[in-house]
């Protein structure tokens, strides 16, 4: 407020056009308010609260900044921030649009504080001291006060937040003042990160530096300031002679009538000066973009450049002024000093006792994952961890830390649930062979999983002899049902034909003779021999066809049924049988859920040599005559075991090992890509070559059925229609052949279909159209099959008489 009257007396009493200053933002809402009364642009270097058509913001605005801080965060992988701000309108307005930008990139606000203007050391302290119990190492800067701001920076080393594993980004409201800092100030930021306005590389500007003998980078103030000079200055000659240039309002104030005139011309102004473009639109100075600066030594270095729609590049080249950028995507940026002196990028994240704590299962079994021996952890799982860390260290993450095991008991006192119940209490990560489960996303975070995984059945690899497995696909009850439908049908057969004219050609004894063979075999002779002739009555042929559509369907129900006796092998559970799995595991939780075992038949293992010795002996020895466990476990079981045992049954999937982490950590991203780049290239298939141990990908169980507690024979009610229907069939060729009343629908249906045929349409018209030979053509010529043909036909129709004659004579 102290600048109200001064200025407002200014106004007054002199011909005033236009202000410009280095105004905070306080000082720019009063000067906005005294533009818009008086009709004067204002140009002001931070934002104002005030909305007026005569204010002029030069400096980045507060939706400019977030998005540039925003796309550095995404482009060092960051994913939580502690926001330091100056408490004013300026701050809280940046803080608001900030926390807006964070959320559409997936960054998480840990704290924010607020700085008073009149702040205390002490009260700094206590802030940063509480910073320090939380996970993330990275903090943004937005203060316009050097000495709030070396305050702040002072006070962050001496409680040793600017050591390594640290990053500090400060905005361009302080970065803009580096020039007029002291060295030691500066040393106070050294390893920070900052944003300020673009100020392009020009001929006019290195005239104007060699002109004034400047050897630093400019100023962006100073020289926004020079081109605002100017281009009022370009503006006022346009608007012309200025008489009188000020008039009395209805509130007796000193009005300009320059003001709006002015405005007006300074909208129209467009040229190149010595920051850039100058270019008013909707009330601002339209910027170039931002540089993405590295603060060392006693200023800051050029690290790189953003603009809203590229993104960070690395150069930028000008082209008559105007700057273009050289890339279209994010690019890398220079080589960086972070905070203590290394070119390491800070993860974001720290243990809270500087080293992390990576738990470690120990047990007594399976130290092909993981073996703890003292202070010396190995296994397949500590190989994957390191070479995860090492393609971290890569991307310039640096983790120090300790193993801490933790025991899994075999009696279930001590299971894999209790070692990440103590994330993060006791450990910072969980690395070994912990299954990623829903249950357990309650109270961890996992990473992506490093294998792949399932709960399977593993049994003895024996095959009893049995002399008599062929007959195991039909039960007895099928076996007679078969015997009984070929005696039936041979005898139906037989009846059908015991007045062919084969018959009455030949002997007595030679049809007594074909007869019992008839009686027997006739229909399992006419699978082997499926000749034309077997039989002569069309009713006797109706049947047998029949009767092989039926032994078609048995036989391949049979084959079907016999292949899966010799190649899938399935477990018969009986209520007596025992069932092994890993101690401390989860699988005795889905055996007793979801497989329905009863918990008094499930016993504990904790090596695969407890597995083989269990199994030897069996359940009525006190053993198991099953083991349940995942696969990467089965494998190691089946590789040092061989054929002695196999896996059989479903799989029940599950998500694989992964490692485990607190809630909302934020290395569960880093690892997470990083356990992609490992397991999608040569470096898992190396690991699992050295160690023996397969946790990839290799096996797939075809074998989609359940655990069946019994496998039945084929029954006769399985096939109760298709006998049905054999029966009927047989029984109606007999009825039609033999009954009178049979025989008189079979012959009405004849007559009937064949006047259809005779005195169909197309028929008639065929007939009707058939042209008279000629007189001189001579007869056509019979081939030898036509003339059998006809001998053949004949030869029928007589055997049809003679039958016909002979049941008639019967009859009487």
């Amino acid at each position: 407020m102290y600048m109200h009257d001064p200025v407002q007396g200014l106004l007054d009493n002199e011909e005033v056009h236009g202000i410009v200053g280095l105004l905070n933002p306080t000082e720019a809402t009063i000067a906005t308010q005294l533009g818009d009364k008086y009709h004067i642009p204002v140009f002001a270097f931070s934002p104002s609260s005030f909305q007026s058509p005569y204010f002029i913001q030069v400096s980045l605005d507060d939706s400019y900044r977030p998005r540039a801080i925003a796309s550095i965060f995404q482009y060092f992988n960051w994913t939580n921030a502690v926001v330091i701000y100056q408490e004013n309108d300026s701050g809280d307005n940046f803080v608001s649009k900030l926390n807006q930008q964070f959320n559409e990139v997936g960054v998480q606000t840990y704290h924010m504080i607020p700085i008073p203007s009149s702040v205390e050391d002490s009260y700094i302290v206590k802030q940063l001291n509480k910073t320090m119990e939380l996970p993330c190492t990275i903090f943004v800067v937005h203060v316009s006060s050097i000495s709030i701001a070396s305050r702040i920076f002072l006070l962050a080393r001496n409680l040793k937040m600017m050591n390594v594993g640290y990053g500090w980004i400060v905005t361009d409201s302080l970065s803009n003042l580096m020039d007029s800092m002291s060295s030691s100030d500066i040393n106070y930021m050294e390893g920070g990160l900052g944003i300020r306005p673009n100020i392009p590389d020009s001929e006019a500007l290195d005239n104007f530096k060699a002109k004034w003998k400047m050897d630093k980078k400019s100023n962006a103030y100073g020289l926004w300031a020079y081109d605002i000079i100017w281009a009022l200055s370009k503006a006022l000659e346009n608007v012309g002679e200025i008489t009188p240039s000020f008039s009395m309002s209805k509130e007796n104030i000193s009005v300009s009538n320059v003001g709006p005139k002015l405005l007006k011309e300074l909208l129209r102004t467009k040229f190149t000066g010595l920051s850039g473009k100058f270019d008013i639109f909707e009330g601002k100075l339209q910027r170039s973009g931002v540089e993405i600066m590295n603060v060392l030594g006693s200023g800051g270095r050029t690290v790189g450049y953003w603009s809203d729609d590229r993104g960070s590049v690395e150069k930028m080249e000008s082209d008559e002024g105007n700057p273009t950028y050289s890339s279209t995507s994010v690019s890398p940026l220079k080589r960086i000093i972070f905070p203590g002196d290394t070119f390491t990028k800070p993860i974001g994240w720290m243990a809270k006792k500087g080293r992390f704590r990576v738990g470690v299962p120990e047990k007594k079994g399976f130290t092909e994952f993981v073996g703890v021996d003292g202070k010396n952890v190995t296994g397949i799982s500590i190989r994957i961890f390191h070479c995860v860390l090492n393609r971290l260290r890569d991307d310039g993450f640096q983790l120090d830390y300790d193993f801490h095991s933790f025991k899994i008991e075999k009696q279930g006192s001590a299971s894999y649930n209790d070692m990440l119940k103590n994330v993060p209490k006791d450990f910072d990560i969980v690395v070994g062979d912990a299954t990623i489960l829903a249950a357990r996303a309650s109270f961890v975070e996992f990473a992506l999983p490093y294998s792949d995984s399932g709960v399977v059945m593993v049994v003895k690899n024996e095959r009893r002899v049995n002399m008599w497995i062929f007959t195991q696909p039909l039960r007895w009850d099928l076996w007679l049902t078969v015997v009984a439908a070929c005696i039936f049908i041979g005898l139906t057969l037989r009846y059908l034909e015991h007045r062919s004219h084969e018959d009455n050609m030949r002997s007595e004894s030679e049809r007594q003779h074909d007869s019992l063979g008839l009686h027997l075999f006739f229909p399992i002779t006419a699978l082997a021999f499926p000749e034309r002739n077997m039989v002569a009555n069309n009713w006797s042929r109706f049947v047998l066809v029949v009767w092989l559509c039926m032994a078609f369907v048995l036989m391949q129900s049979y084959t079907a049924k016999l292949s899966s006796i010799f190649t899938v092998d399935q477990l018969r559970f009986d209520q007596n049988y025992n069932v092994g799995y890993q101690a401390g595991s989860f699988v005795k939780d889905l055996m007793i859920s979801t497989l329905r075992f009863p918990e008094s038949k499930l016993k504990p293992y904790s090596s695969i040599e407890e597995y083989h010795e269990a199994m030897t002996s069996g359940s009525k020895n006190g053993g198991v005559d099953a083991i349940f466990d995942e696969l990467p476990y089965v494998k190691v079981f089946l590789r040092k075991y061989g054929n002695k045992y196999k896996m059989i049954g479903q799989t029940y999937k599950t998500e694989g090992f992964g490692f485990a982490f607190p809630i909302g950590s934020p290395l569960v991203h880093h690892f997470s890509k990083a356990i992609l780049e490992v397991t999608q290239n040569r470096s898992l298939c190396d690991i699992e070559i050295n160690d023996g141990v397969a946790v990839g990908y290799p096996y797939v169980n075809d074998d989609s059925s359940s655990i069946s507690q019994d496998n039945p024979s084929l029954t006769a009610s399985d096939f109760g229609g298709l006998f049905i229907i054999v029966g009927s069939a047989t029984l109606l060729a007999v009825f039609c052949s033999e009954c009178p009343l049979g025989k008189a629908l079979c012959r009405n249906l004849t007559e009937y279909s064949n006047r259809c045929l005779s005195f169909s349409p197309g028929r008639v018209h065929s007939i009707e159209r058939k042209e008279e030979p000629k007189e001189d053509a001579p007869p056509p010529s019979l081939d030898h099959q036509q003339v059998t043909g006809e001998v053949q036909l004949s030869a029928v129709v007589g055997d049809h008489h003679s039958l016909e004659e002979t049941d008639q004579t019967r009859g009487n």
